[in-house]
């Protein structure tokens, strides 16, 4: 445990950004399995949720060890130091506009890109008039 005041900013910035690259990449991996489709279609349709479990247990073992303190003592104990801290509500908001970021980007791409595709697709099926 972090006991200095500037240690313990670190520790909360190391958590802050480790939780937002966690959570970015949690979702990106859903949004990018499948680039033709949003994501929220992608969930409904894809009934292969292999992936899933193992999406999931990231965030969740990241929570784990910043909730659960024992966890992180025991890891120590055997040379592995972690050093988060508990996040603040607040700092759980900057995670996850942060870490969400990216897949909204990623999702509004999609659409632009779908729409520009069907655009393209009505332009070649409209039948040609010849002179």
């Amino acid at each position: 445990k972090p006991t200095s005041a500037l240690s313990w900013e670190q520790a909360e910035a190391r958590t802050v950004l480790l939780s937002i690259a966690i959570i970015a990449q949690s979702a990106l991996i859903l949004s990018i399995r499948r680039l033709n489709k949003p994501m929220y279609k992608s969930l409904r349709e894809d009934k292969n949720w292999k992936i899933l479990p193992l999406i999931v247990s990231v965030p969740i073992f990241h929570a784990i060890l910043m909730y659960v303190q024992q966890v992180q003592y025991a890891l120590s104990a055997i040379g592995i130091r972690f050093e988060l801290v508990q996040l603040e509500p607040t700092a759980w908001l900057l995670v996850l506009a942060m870490g969400l970021l990216p897949v909204a980007l990623l999702e509004v791409t999609k659409i632009v890109w779908a729409r520009k595709e069907k655009a393209k697709l009505k332009i070649a099926m409209q039948p040609q008039i010849e002179v």
